[in-house]
């Protein structure tokens, strides 16, 4: 272990005190390899003859409890599907890599009271991001950057 700190870091007496700490740790103990118990061999599944014919789960048990009491978990598998796949927007990037976002529409109108101030909002949908990531914005700000999203 002292190998992967050393790349990074180095004290004099660096791998005694790490050897110190290892033996004081209890969770270092814990998953220590000489004190876990050897796997089984691990037994290939039949192939079945129809779907539904043979179902199979793995489950990791043995785990510290959690605070409801469960001490396992269930490992399930990703079965790829080319409906998933999104395809990437094209975006027009700058050299540094970024990219310029503007007001594209106005969405909503709202007024905001504040004590006795009133504050009028727009709702503004901003180009390449969808409805869902619009931002409520004070529409004097607005109306000063691009007057023409209100005519």
């Amino acid at each position: 272990m002292d190998h992967d700190l050393k790349t990074s870091f180095w004290w004099p007496g660096m791998k005694r005190d790490i050897t110190e700490y290892v033996a004081r740790c209890l969770t270092c103990q814990k998953v220590k390899y000489e004190h876990q118990k050897p796997s089984g061999l691990l037994q290939p599944l039949e192939i079945p003859e129809w779907k539904w014919d043979s179902i199979a789960m793995d489950f990791v048990v043995r785990l510290p409890r959690t605070q409801e009491g469960f001490d396992a978990i269930w490992l399930r598998r990703y079965l790829s599907d080319p409906s998933y796949v999104l395809q990437p927007e094209e975006m027009d990037l700058e050299k540094n890599l970024t990219y310029l976002v503007q007001p594209f529409q106005i969405l909503e109108r709202s007024v905001k009271r504040v004590h006795s101030k009133e504050i009028p909002l727009v709702k503004v949908l901003w180009n390449n991001k969808s409805a869902y990531e619009a931002t409520w914005e004070r529409e004097d700000d607005i109306r000063n950057r691009d007057p023409e999203l209100f005519n």
